[in-house]
């Protein structure tokens, strides 16, 4: 608490925001993670409209299909190429091995 009063900003900071709390945010955070993480969900839940959210979700959802279908032919080439890799190497190794 003395290394707090002895800073040069302390006296604005207890004129803008009262003497209560002294808590930078990064100690909180290592003191109190979980905590910290909830209350800044919650926050940040109050800001967004959940229309705005639901409509987020639903674009989120469209890129992953997206994304996921113009993968599959290259995880289908994928896969073929393994097979045959492992087809090959069975047929080649010596008995026994």
């Amino acid at each position: 608490m003395e290394k707090i009063r002895r800073d040069p900003r302390y006296k604005k900071y207890v004129q803008k925001y009262g003497g209560e709390i002294f808590c930078e945010l990064d100690s909180f955070i290592s003191l109190a993670y979980d905590n910290f993480t909830q209350i800044l969900q919650e926050l940040i839940e109050e800001l967004v409209s959940p229309s705005a959210s639901d409509e987020r979700t639903a674009l989120n959802e469209g890129i992953r299909d997206a994304l996921n279908k113009s993968i599959d032919p290259e995880r289908q080439l994928i896969d073929e190429i393994k097979q045959r890799v492992v087809e090959q190497y069975r047929k080649s190794k010596p008995e026994g091995v």
